[in-house]
């Protein structure tokens, strides 16, 4: 299973920058991270991220604490657990996503969707175990995310290709890594994202990059109208 996990991360794009390259002062790590359209809808916001290795060892990363602008960080919940598996078998299921690319992307979430549910005996005893700490129906509160991962064994909530969950990068190589967040209102995507990378040595960089998401809707019916 973990074999077909790093083929879904280090297959999913072509290149390795596709977004906008975060202003950083860590020379060794490179980040960038985009939001991505078509994996993304009116509500739900899938945003995606590469962090490449500049040097020759391997760098490790134990803990990932995420923000937003003002309005994306009161206004959105970031999908964990069982949400976060329920909202990608219900967006694979969408008639828009059905070509290759996204069908292989979605079938990674799949994948990783089940190892999470089964890191625990029963899907009960899962959302048991994590409204023991606030995660709900609606997953965390983005503005609560990184107090609350403090109390949680983040494995149980998210697969290993999730932002949130602790990663290596091999030297001189990349590794995808990738979030959804959830808000009933439109406009409350991110537009100025913030990861603050803590490494295994103990040295913490953050990782400031500019998002950009046009009107969804528009998208939509511009794809009817090429259909």
């Amino acid at each position: 299973m973990k074999l077909l996990l790093l083929s879904f991360i280090l297959s999913s794009c072509a290149s390795i920058h596709q977004g906008e390259v975060a202003k950083t002062t860590n020379k060794y790590v490179v980040g960038s991270g985009r939001i991505m359209h078509d994996m993304s809808d009116e509500y739900h916001t899938f945003v995606n991220f590469t962090f490449e290795n500049m040097t020759n060892k391997w760098m490790r990363v134990k803990k990932v604490e995420f923000s937003c602008d003002e309005k994306c960080m009161k206004n959105t919940k970031i999908l964990l657990g069982k949400d976060l598996i329920t909202w990608s078998e219900a967006a694979s299921s969408k008639k828009a996503l059905e070509d290759y690319n996204r069908s292989m992307l979605l079938g990674g979430l799949a994948i990783a969707g089940a190892a999470v549910a089964a890191s625990s005996n029963s899907s009960g005893g899962q959302t048991a175990g994590l409204a023991a700490y606030g995660v709900g129906l609606g997953g965390l509160a983005t503005q609560d995310i990184n107090k609350s991962l403090n109390k949680i064994e983040v494995a149980k909530v998210v697969p290993e290709s999730h932002l949130l969950a602790p990663f290596s990068i091999p030297a001189g190589l990349f590794i995808r890594k990738w979030i959804v967040l959830y808000s009933p209102k439109e406009s409350a995507y991110p537009r100025d994202v913030k990861i603050k990378l803590t490494f295994e040595d103990g040295k913490s960089f953050d990782y400031l990059i500019q998002t950009y998401r046009p009107d969804i809707r528009s998208l939509y019916e511009e794809e009817e109208e090429n259909y």
